[in-house]
């Protein structure tokens, strides 16, 4: 039977598997908008805080709004983490959360262990 519901499971689970993959690729990865303002932010506070880390290996963003199938990634991604919005970052597989929650680590210091850790990866 299955049918149409069998499909859409399939296809959310093939996303999410995407995902996945995607953070498995870079220690550090965000999945963004381009005109995203919290994006902006997160992006330059992780550059930032990156420029203080040795060997800091990067990051990995994946522009959603740019990309194929953006919308379905995102719905993955909100299924994945229960956020909704972007930025989403993922730092070794984990997602920390998203503008507000990168800036606050920035300013704690959580950021620089959390990319310091990245960096040895």
């Amino acid at each position: 039977m299955g049918g149409l519901w069998s499909r859409d499971l399939e296809e959310e689970k093939l996303f999410e598997d995407h995902v996945q993959d995607l953070v498995k690729e870079s220690p550090v990865v965000i999945f963004s908008k381009t005109y995203c303002g919290y994006c902006a932010s997160a992006k330059s506070d992780i550059k930032a805080v990156g420029k203080q880390v040795e060997n800091f290996p990067g990051v990995n963003t994946f522009e959603l709004d740019q990309i194929s199938g953006g919308s379905k990634l995102q719905a993955a991604l909100s299924r994945m983490t229960g956020r909704y919005t972007v930025p989403n970052v993922f730092v070794l597989g984990e997602s920390i959360g998203g503008g507000d929650e990168v800036s606050m680590l920035r300013h704690s210091g959580g950021l620089k262990k959390l990319l310091e850790a990245a960096s040895k990866a």
